[in-house]
């Protein structure tokens, strides 16, 4: 009978040190701090003294937690913004320890809005292991200025689904997202919250023309400009029918821009351009001023211009545009009203910007220069100048 009741005592000693696991977990991002918050259920073993938490694969010590029912660890040092897998075990007062429950951790968000796109495009990490199952995802959306707190903005029964085109209320300016897991038992995690603002392109700072004027070696118009790169251009020129037409298109990879306009019917008067740039969407335009090149007659061999305009930058010079120029013989002399030169040059790169004492006036030049079919060519004329 005494060896009976020895074996008795003996198998209840075994039962009170079994230490039952833990069937309650969750890993949730705190919305107020944006940290890690793991909490369980308590423990049914009585002689239960803590809890001790492990995390990765494999599973590593992190950290215990010292008491029956205090159920709660804050995870100062692992960002929210990063996939984290952790385990839980119960240990009592002689230091026997339950078995580890399954991996299980936090779901991380990310969110964007693509550049020129009215749509923020979602994308969240699959929570593991709720203890009951999972049973959806739903995405709460909070868009500025427009809302005051959080809404559902889409939901999914089928769990394999993980990323959502939210469509962005017209004026929105930046979202505000976070993702929720519900399991079949009403537990809830809850991912990071994250905020993106949509993106407002910009304009250049810099577009417009600086020089246009006729090339006569190539017999063509060139339309200098200065652009900020990485934009989109639109040169236009005005049309006979008196309406702006594209010439050309380009998107700038440098800041200084030379387009040769070779498709006019050359004639007297004026051939004028003006540049458009538009914002990396296309949808505002900016406008620069129209500036024009003088063209020479049908037949002419030179372009010149009969009014200098005192400060006007780009028509306050005199600069000869001469077609088929050889080069090696020019001269260019402009002379006062009394016949006095006021300027003489040999080089056709040289051009005549009237001295600041010069007066207001008409004044008379001379060219002299060799062409390509070894012609001399002779152009006498005046030039008004106006202060």
């Amino acid at each position: 009978m005494l060896w009976v009741a020895l074996i008795a005592i003996s198998n209840v000693s075994i039962a009170q040190n079994t230490v039952e696991r833990c069937e309650h977990w969750l890993a949730t991002v705190e919305e107020s701090s944006q940290r890690i918050v793991i909490s369980w259920q308590p423990s049914p073993t009585p002689q239960t003294m803590g809890y001790h938490i492990c995390t990765g694969t494999p599973c590593v010590d992190y950290d215990t937690v010292f008491g029956r029912l205090d159920t709660q660890y804050i995870c100062i040092d692992h960002s929210p913004l990063e996939t984290h897998t952790y385990r839980l075990h119960v240990f009592d007062s002689t230091y026997n320890v339950s078995a580890l429950t399954p991996p299980f951790g936090n779901m991380v968000l990310q969110v964007e809005i693509p550049l020129c796109s009215p749509e923020a495009k979602a994308g969240w990490t699959a929570y593991k292991a709720m203890p009951e199952g999972l049973k959806e995802y739903r995405l709460m959306a909070r868009c500025e200025p427009q809302d005051s707190a959080f809404r559902l903005v889409y939901s999914t029964l089928d769990t394999s689904v993980q990323n959502f085109v939210f469509p962005l209320p017209e004026g929105t300016v930046a979202v505000n997202m976070k993702v929720q897991a519900l399991g079949l038992d009403g537990m809830m995690s809850q991912s990071n919250i994250v905020r993106v603002e949509k993106t407002v392109p910009g304009m250049p700072s810099q577009a417009r023309l600086t020089d246009v004027y006729y090339d006569s070696v190539l017999s063509a118009v060139r339309v200098e400009m200065a652009v900020d790169t990485g934009f989109y251009y639109t040169l236009q020129r005005f049309s006979p029918n008196g309406i702006w037409e594209e010439m050309d298109s380009f998107h700038a990879t440098d800041s200084l821009v030379s387009i040769i306009d070779n498709t006019f019917i050359p004639d007297n008067g004026l051939l004028c351009y003006r540049l458009v740039a538009a914002d990396l969407c296309g949808e505002n335009q900016l406008i620069t001023d129209s500036v024009c090149a003088h063209l020479p007659a049908v037949g002419s061999w030179v372009a010149m211009p009969n009014v200098l305009l005192s400060g006007d930058d780009g028509n306050d010079c005199l600069c000869p545009r001469v077609n088929g120029l050889r080069g090696d013989l020019y001269e260019l002399v402009v002379y006062n009203r009394a016949g006095v030169p006021v300027y003489q040059t040999v080089s056709p790169d040289n051009c005549w910007c009237p001295d600041p004492y010069l007066p207001q006036g008409t004044y008379v030049y001379s060219l002299r220069c060799r062409l390509l079919t070894g012609d001399m060519l002779i152009y006498n004329g005046s030039i008004t100048l106006i202060k």
